[in-house]
């Protein structure tokens, strides 16, 4: 993990070295250096993670897994005595 936020943080400061003037305020480079960071960050989870995250359940669907489960580990019959 450390070594691919090092590589976003030197790779995020190079592209604000190469796009906002040396002689900027430090607020403004860091700024820069941030959203730049953001950026970055914001492409990695779409293209990487995005794609992985659970779809949205409907009820109906969840109350059929729900009663799957209980089939299999025999609490629906408890349930119905």
């Amino acid at each position: 993990m450390y070594l691919i936020h090092e590589f976003n943080l030197v790779f995020a400061a190079s592209i604000v070295a190469a796009s906002v003037p040396a002689s900027a305020p430090i607020i403004l480079q860091l700024t820069a250096k941030v959203c730049v960071h953001l950026i970055l960050a914001t492409g990695f989870w779409f293209v990487f993670e995005r794609p992985f995250l659970n779809r949205l359940v409907t009820r109906e669907k969840a109350r059929t897994g729900l009663e799957q489960g209980m089939a299999r580990t025999g609490l629906h019959r408890e349930r119905t005595r």
